[in-house]
């Protein structure tokens, strides 16, 4: 049952990969610091498996490991809105400004 669980965990993470290399390629024309986070690091293989334990215990270790990835992302993601958001408010700031001397 192990190898199973095993063989569609294998296969998915290789469909993507070749999937967000061919989407991921004509995209990189900038520079993304989400490029490198979204492809996987090594196929997380499972150590062999005798227990129902041991299957918990590994579980439970590519879940602490995928909380921090997503941990680590949202830190980005948010990092950018901030970014983002001072950019908008720098923007809108000289668009302002513009429009001032423009008036006098």
């Amino acid at each position: 049952m192990s190898a199973t669980i095993t063989q569609p965990a294998t296969t998915v993470p290789s469909t993507s990969t070749s999937t967000s290399a061919s989407v991921s390629a004509p995209t990189q024309s900038h520079t993304d610091p989400f490029a490198a986070s979204t492809k996987p690091e090594k196929a997380v293989q499972p150590p062999d498996i005798s227990s129902p334990h041991q299957l918990i215990d590994w579980v439970d270790t590519v879940l602490g490991q995928l909380e921090s990835r997503f941990d680590d992302m949202n830190g980005q993601v948010t990092s950018r809105m901030n970014e983002m958001s001072s950019r908008i408010d720098a923007l809108e700031s000289s668009i302002q400004a513009t429009g001032n001397n423009n008036d006098a």
